[in-house]
C-alpha cells in the first residue's frame, strides 16, 4: 500500500473519531441542561382513554347544559303543527288523559300501514290506551292526509319534510306533543308502523313496572350496547367525528319500539334544545338518556326481528313488509293474544 494511501486512511479515521466525540459531548451537555432545568416541560405520552372513559367524558360535558338559559340552545325545533288530533288527551277534548299513549312513527305516504294498524292491533283499544300517528310533510300528500285526519282524528303533523334524515325531528315532535298535551298519562310507547304490538301483554308489563317503581324512571326496549358510529361516507348512517367524537354510542333502545314513562319523557323534552341532534333518532334518545342519567332497561320481548308466531309471548315484533302482510299475519296470530 502506498504511503499516501495509508496517510489518507489515518486522516479519515481521526476525522470520524472527532465527529463521534463532538456528538457524544453535545448529547451529554443537552441531557445535563435538561435535567437541571426544573422548569422544562417533559414531553410524555398521555394515557390513552378507554372507549368507556371517552364516552363518560363526552356525556359529562353534555350534562353542563343543565341550569343554563336559552342562549345555550343548540337544537331548535322551528316547526309548526299542520294537523293535531282531537279527543286523545284532556287538552284536546278527551275526558281524561290515557294511562298509555301509543305514538306510531309513520312515513307520510304510508297510508296503507296506518289503515292496517287501525284494523288490527290498534283496533278496539281499552279506554286506558289511545293511539296517534306522527308524520312529516310532503306536498303531494297534503290532500290525502287532510282526508285521513278528518276521518280518524289521530294524526299529528308538522311542516318539516318527511325524509329519513328528519327522523329525530319527527321523534322530538312526538315527545313535545305527548308531554305538553297528556300531562297525566303514565307512559308513552313509541313504535314504528311496521310492527305488530301485543297490547294486553304490554299493559301487563307497564302495570307491573308501575307497581314496583311507582310509574317512574322507565326507558326500556331492545337495548343495543357498544354499537358504533359508521364513519364511511357511503353509509346511510354516516356520522362525522365533528358530530359525534366517541368510538361507541351510549347504550340505547332500538327506536322502532321503546317504552318510556312520562317523567322520563318530560325530562327528555326539556333537554332536547340543549343537546346537539344526531339524525339517527334512537341513538339520539340514548345520548339524551345518558346525559340525564336515565338507565336503559333491556327487554328482549320488544323484538327487533319479525316473529309473528311468537306474538303471544312478545310485547312487539318488527319487520312487517306491507299493509297487506300485516292484515294477513294478524288473522293468523290474533288468537295468540290474550285479552
Amino acid at each position: 500500500m502506498r504511503y499516501s494511501t495509508v496517510c489518507a486512511c489515518k486522516w479519515l479515521i481521526k476525522f470520524i473519531a472527532a465527529i463521534i466525540v463532538i456528538v457524544i459531548t453535545f448529547c451529554i451537555g443537552l441531557h445535563s441542561e435538561t435535567s437541571t432545568d426544573h422548569n422544562a416541560t417533559l414531553v410524555a405520552t398521555t394515557p390513552t382513554l378507554t372507549p368507556e372513559e371517552e364516552l363518560q367524558i363526552y356525556i359529562k360535558n353534555l350534562s353542563s347544559w343543565q341550569g343554563q338559559n336559552d342562549s345555550a340552545t343548540v337544537n331548535s325545533h322551528p316547526y309548526q303543527y299542520l294537523i293535531v288530533p282531537t279527543k286523545i288527551c284532556k287538552l284536546n277534548g278527551a275526558v281524561s288523559d290515557p294511562f298509555l299513549l301509543i305514538v306510531v312513527k309513520s312515513y307520510v305516504s304510508n297510508i296503507g300501514h296506518r289503515e292496517a294498524i287501525r284494523a288490527t292491533w290498534g283496533k278496539d283499544l281499552p279506554p286506558s290506551v289511545r293511539l296517534v300517528f306522527i308524520l312529516g310533510y310532503l306536498d303531494f300528500m297534503k290532500s290525502y292526509i287532510a282526508i285521513e285526519s278528518r276521518r280518524y282524528k289521530d294524526i299529528i303533523q308538522e311542516d318539516f319534510f318527511d325524509v329519513y334524515r328528519n327522523n329525530t325531528v319527527k321523534t322530538i315532535m312526538g315527545f313535545n306533543w305527548a308531554v305538553t298535551n297528556c300531562k297525566e298519562s303514565q307512559y308513552t310507547f313509541f313504535v314504528d308502523d311496521d310492527y305488530i304490538v301485543n297490547i294486553p301483554k304490554l299493559l301487563t308489563y307497564i302495570k307491573s313496572h308501575q307497581k314496583k317503581n311507582k310509574g317512574v324512571g322507565l326507558y326500556a326496549g331492545y337495548m343495543w350496547e357498544k354499537a358504533y358510529p359508521k364513519r364511511s361516507h357511503v353509509s346511510k348512517w354516516y356520522v362525522p367525528y365533528e358530530d359525534y367524537p366517541c368510538k361507541f354510542w351510549p347504550k340505547y333502545v332500538g327506536g322502532g319500539s321503546m317504552m318510556i314513562s312520562m317523567d322520563v319523557a318530560s325530562a327528555m323534552k326539556e333537554a332536547f334544545p340543549f343537546i346537539k341532534p344526531i339524525f339517527i333518532d334512537d341513538v339520539y334518545i340514548g345520548i339524551v338518556a345518558a346525559t340525564l342519567g336515565v338507565k336503559v332497561q333491556m327487554e328482549g320481548k320488544f323484538s327487533p326481528d319479525y316473529k309473528p308466531d311468537k306474538i303471544g309471548l312478545l310485547y312487539s315484533t318488527h319487520g312487517v313488509e306491507s299493509s297487506s302482510a300485516l292484515m294477513h299475519d294478524w288473522e293468523m296470530v290474533k288468537s295468540k293474544i290474550k285479552k
